[in-house]
């Protein structure tokens, strides 16, 4: 093979990809090193890294500068090597072509942890807890910013345990506390008009309760009572129900254990709903995720697009998908899926353009400034005091992120060393002294 027989070099260094992957496993994490030979050859490594290997990392090696990440600042698209695309296309059986059909567009009935699509690190840390919790009936509490998936995640673990009854989910922040409790705990009118809340309808299932950090006070203390004592009173009722096999699951998108620390929601029916605790990072702490994402929304909207649009081709272009990659996404994979459906709707070509993105983006309500950033200068205003609940609040989030370790969690925050975050977290008080 010579240095210039590109063709060659991309089959020989497939073959041998292929022959590592066998002996090591599927999963074996790859590293290319574009140090070694020509430009060319390096250009061979960054396409295979591209299209067939995506979970793959590129490096640099030199004596001088030490081995460094390699970041590709532009993206291609298997669409651009049509041999490629043409054999994924030939090798599909016309069952295949039939099912794939059938499917496109549908949402599971029961869908499962398969339907959850990830490659980052974080979510693979948090489907794994999630995995091997689900078939228990400890109480499990979600967190994540709106948008993150805690529903689909609930659901998951609801059909992946023994729950073989209902699945039934109560918003705690989307009524008033008057139609909470009776959404709750079920009301009595008279002797013949009874109607049975949720935590009855959930027996031998799952509860899930969203937004939980929004029950009012009242009601923590009435399903505190109700989940230790294995039984509650309905509204305007005079006899007990009784309280059995039912799996609690909350959901928040707030830190709950910081409203105990708040005051705004009771520690012991924290302790009682967070048996074990799933965090769910946003989206724009996952980029690796998101080619991923975009092609699962696609297939799952096709059919709905295609009738839309009238093309049963959608493709995005890679400056397109670039614009995408760099947008921080607030809303997270709610706020994705509605911009991915909407450029596809408005646009009337097949291959979807950077400018159709960011025309799509700009319809997505604009950011307020958040709370901390507006304080009024009260009496007890104190700059000092905010600075240390944002220092508080980053330092959480990347203690999470690394797992608690606190070496990647100083790299992380940018101390170049990890003692200069020991002393900022004791003089906050986030570890002992």
């Amino acid at each position: 093979v010579t240095p210039t027989d590109f063709g060659a070099i991309y089959s020989n260094v497939r073959q041998e990809i292929e022959s590592v992957r066998k002996k090591l496993g599927k999963d074996a994490e790859l590293v290319f090193n574009l140090s070694p030979g020509t430009y060319g050859m390096a250009a061979v490594w960054i396409i295979l890294q591209q299209t067939l290997y995506p979970d793959s990392e590129l490096i640099e090696a030199s004596p001088e500068a030490g081995v460094k990440k390699v970041d590709v600042p532009f993206e291609i698209s298997a669409d651009y090597i049509p041999d490629l695309m043409d054999r994924i296309r030939r090798s599909r059986t016309e069952a295949d072509r039939a099912f794939i059909t059938a499917v496109r567009g549908t949402v599971p009935d029961r869908p499962s942890f398969e339907d959850i699509k990830y490659r980052c690190n974080a979510m693979k840390s948090a489907m794994t807890r999630a995995e091997r919790i689900a078939p228990r009936s400890i109480p499990i509490l979600i967190e994540g910013e709106p948008g993150t998936g805690k529903h689909l995640l609930a659901t998951v673990m609801h059909n992946s345990g023994h729950f073989n009854a209902e699945f039934i989910h109560v918003s705690c922040g989307a009524m008033p506390a008057d139609q909470l409790e009776r959404a709750l705990f079920g009301y009595e009118e008279g002797v013949r008009k009874v109607r049975t809340g949720a935590l009855e309808n959930a027996r031998g299932g799952t509860l899930f309760l969203g937004e939980v950090d929004a029950l009012p006070v009242m009601l923590q203390v009435k399903l505190l009572r109700a989940l230790e004592d294995r039984r509650f009173t309905r509204v305007d009722g005079t006899k007990d129900v009784s309280l059995d096999d039912i799996r609690c699951i909350s959901a928040t998108s707030r830190k709950l254990n910081r409203c105990v620390a708040e005051g705004s929601f009771r520690s012991d029916l924290y302790y009682r709903l967070a048996g074990d605790v799933i965090f769910l990072p946003p989206l724009r702490e996952r980029p690796e995720d998101l080619e991923l994402l975009i092609n699962h929304i696609f297939d799952e909207k096709r059919d709905l697009l295609e009738q839309e649009r009238g093309l049963s081709d959608i493709r995005l272009s890679a400056g397109a998908r670039n614009v995408i990659k760099q947008y921080h996404w607030p809303g997270n994979i709610r706020e994705l899926e509605n911009v991915l459906v909407r450029v596809a709707t408005h646009c009337d070509r097949v291959e979807i353009r950077p400018d159709d993105v960011r025309q799509a983006l700009q319809l997505t309500p604009v950011q307020m400034d958040t709370e901390i950033l507006n304080r009024p200068f009260s009496e007890d205003f104190s700059l000092e005091n905010i600075l240390d609940e944002v220092a508080r609040h980053y330092i959480e989030r990347a203690r999470e992120r690394t797992g608690d370790r606190i070496t990647k969690t100083a790299k992380l925050l940018g101390y170049e060393h990890y003692q200069v975050l020991t002393r900022k977290m004791k003089n906050l008080e986030l570890i002992g002294t």
